[in-house]
């Protein structure tokens, strides 16, 4: 019995490590003096930590218009904002502006997570609402690696549920008055639509779908550094690159369009000698063609890739 309970937590911890990777070629990001780390869920990237931009103001004080980035701390406590990230209205966290998917407080290439993205992010674990928490957050297991941290909420100067629950605003609102919120629920995810006037957390979503790349068991090993031709192509809205390394090698695989205007960077690592597989996902993107570059050593080559939608 001592054995099996042993080997499932070996497994258990195992998929909680794979659950939680960084974001291929951007594990970590410098904003407003403060790092943020990466995790990739499945093709998306997100922040692993709550936003904390901004100059603290009272809780009792409305944020405004005012080309000031503006947050709440716990508390009128600016500790709590660096232990769990401000809390902003929904106005101040999209810097009023209501289209879905807007950059609002995030950082360049990260925008406000829409309905959309958090419907998405809600099936990768099942609706398992631990699965989103922090360990040490109430029942949380992080699985899938969003850390989330139970960080309360601000409403007309008062303070409230730290430590019991937490929501994040997303870019899509109802009406004038109230917009769309997600949370981590217990033991289930939700969605709810808040008072525009509340204040709570924010989590930023990077604006391009990120890829798998995997190691392709073969028999043999490859002679020379090659890549395919992506297949299929054209593709849409997803499409295989397939390369092979003979020799450990430091990769750096980018997307460009059709100007040469670097998109995103892929995969940015050193890896071993083998066939790679890289599924790229071009549901952010327009239709049209675009270059993906690969660097590997001293090879380099690139592939015209075609999205139709």
């Amino acid at each position: 019995m001592k054995k099996i309970f042993i080997i499932l937590a070996v497994v258990a911890l195992t998929t909680i490590l794979r659950s939680q990777s960084p974001c291929p070629g951007t594990t970590t990001i410098m904003y407003e003096g403060k790092l943020y780390n990466t995790v990739l869920i499945g093709n998306q990237c997100w922040l692993k930590e709550n936003i904390d931009a901004g100059i603290m103001v009272p809780g009792a004080t409305s944020q405004s218009d005012n080309s000031i980035i503006e947050k709440y701390c716990y508390g009128n406590l600016p500790d709590n904002c660096a232990t769990y990230g401000g809390m902003y209205q929904w106005g101040e966290a999209v810097q009023y502006l209501s289209t879905q998917g807007t950059k609002g407080i995030c950082p360049e290439g990260w925008h406000i997570p829409s309905k959309s993205d958090f419907l998405q992010l809600t099936a990768s674990a099942g609706n398992n609402g631990y699965a989103y928490l922090a360990v040490g957050q109430d029942s949380g297991t992080n699985t899938t690696g969003f850390s989330a941290l139970l960080a309360g909420f601000s409403a007309s100067g008062q303070f409230g549920n730290l430590g019991a629950g937490t929501s994040f605003w997303s870019s899509g609102e109802l009406n004038t008055t109230t917009a769309y919120v997600w949370y981590p629920g217990l033991p289930d995810t939700g969605n709810s639509y808040f008072s525009k006037g509340f204040a709570i957390s924010i989590r930023c979503i990077n604006n391009n779908p990120f890829t798998s790349n995997e190691k392709e068991n073969r028999s043999t090993q490859p002679e020379h550094f090659t890549v395919e031709q992506n297949y299929p192509n054209p593709f849409n809205p997803s499409t295989i690159i397939r390369y092979q390394l003979p020799l450990r090698s430091m990769v750096t695989i980018r997307v460009y369009d059709a100007l040469g205007k670097e998109l995103i960077e892929l995969v940015s690592e050193e890896q071993n000698s083998g066939y790679y597989s890289l599924k790229f996902d071009g549901s952010r993107l327009s239709s049209g063609l675009y270059i993906c570059e690969i660097v590997a050593g001293n090879y380099k080559d690139s592939i015209k890739m075609l999205l139709l939608k």
